[in-house]
């Protein structure tokens, strides 16, 4: 299996020599199938943050809606951590923008019914 174009690398490849992931992603996420449409995110726990993390993947600009209190976001804690920072929350959030609003304040509501009119898709697992 070839992935990200690593067909001439070997165990004995020294690090220097391996190629960067950041050009991979700017060669063929950016130019993804889902190029130039924008997601608002408001997702928690898995399922939600996993399938965002699929639309930036494949091109989209994911814009991920958190809140200001951290308990909200319960993703923060779980697993292990590198620097205070949760792997599953580094994994689940890459290729997204991140914008912290309180929905609760006139102000902040007034800021995602912005993003939301700028977006091509709202994007939510919370229950109905």
């Amino acid at each position: 299996m070839v992935a990200f174009g690593l067909r001439n690398i070997g165990k004995n490849t020294p690090y220097s020599q391996l190629p960067c992931l950041a050009n991979w992603e700017r060669e063929n996420i950016m130019n993804g199938p889902l190029s130039g449409i924008r997601v608002l995110a408001l997702s928690q726990y898995i399922a939600g943050p996993f399938g965002s993390m699929l639309l930036g993947d494949v091109g989209a600009e994911v814009i991920r809606i958190e809140s200001p209190e951290p308990v909200a976001n319960r993703t923060l804690f779980y697993g292990p951590e590198h620097k205070g920072e949760s792997f599953y929350y580094l994994a689940f959030n890459r290729s997204k923008k991140s914008v912290t609003l309180d929905l609760r304040t006139k102000m902040g509501r007034e800021a995602f019914y912005d993003l939301a009119r700028l977006s091509d898709v709202v994007w939510d697992n919370f229950r109905p």
